[in-house]
């Protein structure tokens, strides 16, 4: 059911993006569309935890792009 979830939330964010810029061109709205889509899904995504494998990806990625900047939590 939360594979349902995520397809949606893509819809949904694809459908947002395209109201908001649609009028918007050129390469400000290619990437005012594309960074804006990526915050909201990726944010949807998070909230949403469709699988536990999320937070390590997550964890593995913020530390590749920032290391020693998040302390690990020890849940």
């Amino acid at each position: 059911m939360k594979s349902l979830y995520t397809v949606l939330l893509g819809f949904v964010v694809f459908i947002i993006t395209w109201l908001l810029f649609n009028n918007l061109g050129g390469w400000s709205g290619l990437f005012t569309r594309t960074i804006f889509a990526l915050v909201l899904f990726i944010g949807g995504v998070l909230l949403l935890k469709p699988s536990p494998d999320i937070k390590p990806v997550w964890d593995s990625l913020f530390n590749r792009v920032a290391p020693g900047k998040r302390k690990e939590n020890q849940d």
